[in-house]
């Protein structure tokens, strides 16, 4: 019985000194410095407000996901990319409208 019981006081304590590890080294890898400068690049003019399909908008998601390899994160197992396919469909807008009201068109 002793024997259980110090077996799991050493496992209990070996996965507590492992978590403790992962707080400390999230604690010494994220910081405000950190994620400000995240914002500030993917907020900057430079990438154009990062519309959908532009090559701003790659270079955004691309920033992503090396910053999440650097943290260790593990892609996705199915497709082995950060990324996710969306179907999207562009439509253009008309070329001009009008508005009326009780039969009236207004200017």
């Amino acid at each position: 019985m002793k024997t259980k019981f110090s077996l799991l006081i050493a496992l209990l304590f070996v996965a507590f000194s492992f978590a403790q590890t992962e707080k400390e080294k999230v604690i010494t890898t994220v910081n405000k410095n950190t994620i400000q400068g995240h914002i500030y690049f993917l907020a900057d003019d430079l990438l154009k407000g990062r519309e959908t399909g532009t090559a701003e908008n790659k270079i955004a998601a691309l920033y992503l996901a090396n910053t999440l390899r650097s943290y260790g994160v593990k892609p996705n197992p199915l497709t082995g990319t950060f990324y996710q396919d969306v179907q999207l469909l562009k439509v253009d807008p008309p070329k001009g409208i009008t508005l009326s009201t009780a039969g009236k068109e207004v200017k």
